[in-house]
């Protein structure tokens, strides 16, 4: 099991309530922070899917350290997809809590929420539902040809 304490100061940060990661996330660590591979992880409810989708967006934010607590997040864009608008809400408060000290801004995207241009361009984590994010990376000038434009 990967001890948190061994990881880098942010990164404990992050993970400030745990000592250890679980199984599943010890399992994945070397491919969810060490590298730049994809990965398409399945597991059941509560075992920690979200953590592994967070040690792969530290892992983005690692490369934009400036300093050892100063990061250029400037470029900084991840699109979280949960298949549920009560899931997006629990994730954005989720990663909002823990990314926070970190300087990166999370925001929910679905139906019921909509960014503006400006917002969409200047959030860091973007936390959508499929059918949103479908119908917004269609669109022309919004969606992700402008976030791939950063």
């Amino acid at each position: 099991m990967v001890s948190i304490s061994s990881l880098p100061s942010f990164v404990q940060l992050v993970f400030k309530n745990t000592s250890t990661l679980n199984q599943i996330q010890s399992t994945v660590f070397p491919i969810a922070f060490q590298s730049n591979h994809n990965m398409l992880l399945c597991a059941p409810t509560g075992a920690g899917k979200t953590n592994v989708a967070l040690l792969c967006i530290l892992q983005l934010i690692q490369k934009s350290m400036i300093s050892s607590d100063q990061f250029n997040l400037s470029d900084l864009c991840v699109v979280y997809i949960a298949p549920m608008k009560a899931l997006v809400a629990e994730v954005v408060s989720n990663l909002s809590q823990r990314l926070q000290p970190l300087g990166v801004t999370v925001s929910e995207l679905t139906g019921d929420v909509s960014l503006s241009r400006h917002q969409l361009l200047s959030t860091n984590v973007i936390v959508s539902t499929p059918e949103k994010w479908d119908i917004v990376s269609r669109r022309s000038g919004e969606g992700s040809r402008s976030i791939s434009g950063r």
